[in-house]
């Protein structure tokens, strides 16, 4: 945590996923970004159901590891809107910036406007790094599809547009592939039960982070 705070961007991102062993249950984990865009894990959690108890219960953990961070403009927390996060961010963290993933907000974008023209105007507004640019598209998007532009407009475009994110997380990522990369990572170990998921997955991560550089 120490690690986290000293030296890694004001950015967490958390997520879970489904553990197949014979108990069943959700592993929760949340993962942060060092100076070197590299992943830091920050806190494993294994719990019953993906619910806003749950995760209440894993923040509440994790702000007490790392605290509110008003000094340094607050967290900023990238989501695919898991089920019972966004309350429970609320009530834990109520001064920290939220981000929705681009990709799960273009799926269903998706579905109700559909086309090659109306994907592209979707992603240049998104990765817009100046509301100049984020116009143009936008009047693009309304030339093929005025509603598509309303349905965009009501959403905070904190949360999903790069020109209006908190400049005090110092990332630009406007997708959460950084956690999803270490569930990728762990695939094989949720396969297995509990203790030896927990055991095998220990070491590598103690070996990422003590190769990192050490402050003086």
């Amino acid at each position: 945590m120490k690690g986290f705070k000293d030296g890694c961007r004001p950015y967490i991102g958390p997520n879970g996923c489904h553990i197949h062993g014979l108990y069943g249950g959700i592993l929760l984990v949340t993962v942060g970004i060092d100076a070197n865009n590299d992943l830091f894990p920050l806190v494993v959690a294994v719990v019953e159901v993906e619910c806003t108890d749950s995760w209440t219960w894993f923040l509440k953990n994790l702000e007490a590891c790392i605290g509110q961070n008003k000094s340094r403009g607050n967290w900023t927390f990238m989501s695919d809107q898991q089920k019972g996060l966004g309350l429970a961010l609320d009530k834990v963290f109520p001064y920290a910036f939220h981000r929705f993933c681009e990709r799960h907000m273009y799926a269903n974008f998706r579905s109700d406007y559909h086309g090659m023209l109306l994907r592209l105007d979707f992603w240049i507004a998104a990765r817009a790094f100046n509301l100049h640019d984020w116009n143009t598209a936008m009047e693009e998007m309304s030339k093929h599809k005025d509603e598509a532009v309303r349905i965009m407009a009501r959403k905070d475009k904190e949360t999903w547009a790069r020109h209006s994110f908190n400049p005090f997380a110092k990332c630009e990522n406007i997708t959460n592939n950084d956690v999803e990369s270490f569930n990728s990572w762990v695939r094989d170990l949720r396969d297995l039960h509990l203790d030896p998921s927990l055991e095998i997955m220990h070491p590598p991560l103690m070996k990422r982070l003590s190769g990192r550089p050490r402050r003086n």
